[in-house]
């Protein structure tokens, strides 16, 4: 089994994802020793509320380790879609985790998460929407749906 992340992001976010306009995501919590694939799990007003996709993530930063300005720089220059006064409000509110977002690939079919469920077989997975992040433990041999497709 090998470690895989699933993560909510909402629909708004997920498409600019699939645009590559936004190339980090920024959570108050997420491990920062991971390295491997999201799984995208689309939620909001108006979602598919299904996993639409995956990215590659590794170097994973914490804003404890930065000074404010340095963090602020580093995170604005890696995603122009969110503004410096955006990233300065977040990080009043608390110390977050910046996650690189590396060759996301939209899946043409979501998947619902029973059917997720039923396709990959994780453990230590609840097989309900995740409130933000979690970590999933995934059969190695197993291909996403997007390998199979021309």
């Amino acid at each position: 089994m090998k470690d895989c992340a699933i993560i909510s992001i909402r629909s708004q976010f997920v498409k600019e994802i699939f645009a590559k306009e936004k190339t980090v995501e920024l959570r108050k919590w997420f491990p920062v020793k991971f390295a491997g694939k999201c799984y995208i799990y689309e939620c909001g007003n108006g979602s598919r509320h299904a996993v639409v996709g995956t990215f590659e993530t590794r170097h994973i930063l914490n804003t404890n380790k930065f000074s404010k300005h340095e963090f602020i720089e580093f995170a604005h220059d890696a995603d122009v879609t969110t503004t410096k006064a955006d990233y300065e409000k977040a990080l009043e509110l608390r110390p977050y985790i910046l996650i690189p977002i590396i060759a996301p690939v939209e899946w043409q079919k979501p998947m619902k998460l029973d059917e997720f469920m039923k396709y990959y077989k994780p453990e230590s997975f609840s097989g309900k929407p995740p409130r933000s992040s979690e970590i999933i433990k995934m059969p190695e041999d197993i291909c996403d749906p997007e390998d199979f497709q021309s």
